[in-house]
């Protein structure tokens, strides 16, 4: 053996111990480093998910009635989340109509949050305005972004906006979103001022498998443009129409 090494197995002739080697680190740091941590967990919300089964919209007093189309859109209204309304199979088998009143409490549909509306089929649901009013007003918050709202699935027919503002466009829809509809029949619309369907005052349209018919205005009878907006934010108006 070299002596150093035997010093450290048997200790020096003084009779002290040799001092131990230290493989690794003390239990009591190791526990002393073993620290629980709280970490946040991601915000989720549930999407909601609403579903109409009634054809009528409004009762005697003004107020939309239970499982209509205008409480659907009232509900989802009231949260931040893009939600997503759909159709009873029981109710809307066949050519099924949802007539909107023309009377106070009734109008036209707002859509102030992210929605997406899927109908049963344009063969199988038809939303008619009722009086001189269109049918969606899809206006979210600012007019500083544009947020996604989608409809498919349905027939909009008769909506009749009549004026001479800047606003009394768009018969059946008037969008300053990111809209995108998918496989509706836009029917016997009209708007004085412009796009007797659809009037895009800023934001995109984007029509897919859509069809139009019998539309009127003096401007642009299916679909319009408004001018390019002045704010920097926000893009030209625009419209992108495929297999319609």
């Amino acid at each position: 053996f070299i002596r150093g090494d035997e010093d450290r197995r048997l200790g020096d002739r003084s009779g002290r111990q040799a001092p131990r080697l230290r493989k690794g680190p003390r239990r009591t740091a190791m526990r002393r480093d073993r620290r629980l941590r709280v970490e946040g967990l991601e915000d989720r919300r549930m999407l909601a998910t609403f579903v109409v089964n009634s054809v009528f919209d409004i009762d005697q007093d003004g107020n939309a009635v239970t499982g209509s189309l205008r409480q659907a859109v009232q509900l989802a209204n009231a949260t931040e989340e893009r939600d997503t309304i759909v159709f009873s199979d029981a109710v809307f088998p066949q050519g099924a109509t949802i007539v909107l009143s023309g009377a106070e409490g009734g109008g036209e549909l707002e859509i102030t949050q992210p929605l997406n509306i899927i109908g049963p089929g344009a063969e199988k649901l038809t939303i008619v305005a009722g009086g001189a009013n269109r049918i969606f007003n899809l206006n979210i918050r600012e007019d500083d972004s544009a947020f996604p709202v989608t409809i498919g699935g349905m027939t909009l027919a008769r909506g009749n906006v009549q004026g001479t503002d800047e606003d009394d466009a768009g018969g059946a829809i008037f969008n300053r979103e990111a809209l995108t509809v998918t496989e509706v029949i836009f029917f016997d619309n009209s708007a004085t001022m412009g796009g007797g369907a659809i009037y895009n005052a800023f934001g995109s349209v984007d029509v897919r498998r859509s069809l139009f018919l019998e539309n009127g205005s003096s401007l642009g009878g299916a679909v319009l443009n408004g001018p390019d907006t002045d704010m920097s934010d926000m893009p030209a108006p625009s419209t992108t129409i495929r297999n319609s």
